[in-house]
């Protein structure tokens, strides 16, 4: 899976052992734990654990197309609801650990508006869109907001098996999940941001299967309101969506064009109400203030990676080019931000110090786990995917 032509496998793997190094990095010189022992150490045994999954002999997964889809069945999802169930019973069981304070915005902003208070004046400066806070809602009144992490893994599970790969490409993809140091510092600290990115991948799923560019009938208006929506949490998912969308109405734009007013009718229809309850707060305070500040990237930048969606859309041919586009896009993104915050306030200040917040490197990674497929390559016939 990760030799001869297939790159997208083997950048996206490089770049989310990457991440989870950075992490490593981080929080174990915060910790007094010794980085030089412990990065080697991680990307070994990631390595190791990897290449055996995706071997075609590999000891854990027999060999043979009929042997391979009975062993997700056995092995592999049994696997995935176990460990679906035991983040589920540590949401529960622990309270939130470290100073992150994505919980408590949300907490916050949906308390504030509850008690008529314009909620983006928040101190805990929420970042989202209101859609997000609005999904955020059931969790809030079942008493434990966290448990829009453990919806974010269970949605990664769904989507990964919606994806129908092989038996190795499936294992591969879940163990990425599994043995990620992200992952865990979702669920301890109860980011919201792994079920943003599942939540736009999943809209994705849904216009795989029910969106048909060229036909403008009720399914082609459910999923643009249904886009608009998820529009409607972050910015990021405007981003992933013009990717796919530009790949999906290439050959119909002017359904393209429907398409897209339909959906930012949904995302202004959201945001007008904000700015109507108090201008200047939202001006100075609303989500498009607090993403472009923690973002730190100026506006050419910020064009230059809009263009780049745009080519994007136009240059990839399947799904697997779409997760994979999405996931460099993000990460170049954080990892320019990152950069500039080093370069404005010293390497150690910005990563040891939170100076920048390297969470935002969590929204690339779900799209370049699902950018990672088995195929073969053949002489004539190009990529051939195997299920």
């Amino acid at each position: 899976m990760f030799t001869g032509k297939k790159l997208i496998n083997a950048i996206s793997l490089i770049l989310v052992i990457t991440v989870n190094v950075l992490y490593l990095v981080k929080y174990s010189v915060i910790y007094d734990a010794v980085p030089f022992i412990l990065v080697p150490a991680y990307i070994f045994l990631v390595s190791g654990i990897i290449s055996i999954a995706s071997s075609r002999r590999s000891i854990f997964i027999p060999a043979g197309k009929f042997a391979g889809k009975d062993y997700k069945k056995k092995v592999i999802i049994p696997a995935s609801i176990m460990f679906s169930a035991m983040v589920l019973i540590f949401i529960l069981a622990v309270p939130r650990a470290g100073e992150i304070g994505r919980l408590p915005a949300v907490e916050d902003w949906i308390r504030r508006f509850l008690n008529g208070d314009f909620p983006y004046n928040s101190p805990h400066t929420p970042s989202s869109f209101p859609a997000m806070f609005l999904l955020a809602y059931p969790f809030y009144l079942i008493g434990n907001t966290g448990l829009m992490e453990f919806a974010g893994i269970a949605l990664f599970f769904i989507i990964v098996f919606k994806l129908k790969d092989s038996a190795q490409g499936t294992a591969v993809k879940i163990l990425l999940l599994v043995s990620g140091l992200v992952t865990y510092f979702e669920i301890v600290t109860r980011s919201e941001l792994l079920l943003n990115m599942m939540l736009a991948a999943g809209v994705v799923l849904v216009c795989e299967k029910y969106l048909k560019p060229d036909r403008i009938n009720l399914n082609f208006a459910l999923t643009a309101l249904l886009t608009g929506f998820i529009m409607s949490t972050r910015s990021v998912a405007a981003l992933l969506f013009l990717i796919y969308f530009i790949y999906r109405f290439r050959m119909q734009l002017r359904n393209l064009v429907l398409f897209g007013i339909i959906s930012l009718t949904v995302f202004i229809l959201f945001l007008v109400p904000f700015y109507m309850w108090d201008p200047v707060s939202f001006s100075k305070n609303g989500p498009f203030a607090v993403q472009s500040y923690l973002s730190n990237l100026p506006f050419i930048i910020i064009f230059l990676f809009f263009v780049s969606a745009v080519y994007s859309g136009w240059a990839i041919s399947n799904l697997q080019e779409f997760f994979f586009s999405g996931g460099v896009i993000l990460f170049s993104a954080a990892a320019v931000s990152f950069l500039l915050r080093a370069v404005e306030t010293g390497f150690s200040f910005a990563l040891f110090n939170d100076g920048y917040d390297i969470s935002y490197f969590i929204f690339c990674m779900p799209m370049l786990i699902l950018a990672i497929k088995d195929y073969s390559v053949d002489r004539y016939r190009g990529r051939i995917y195997l299920s």
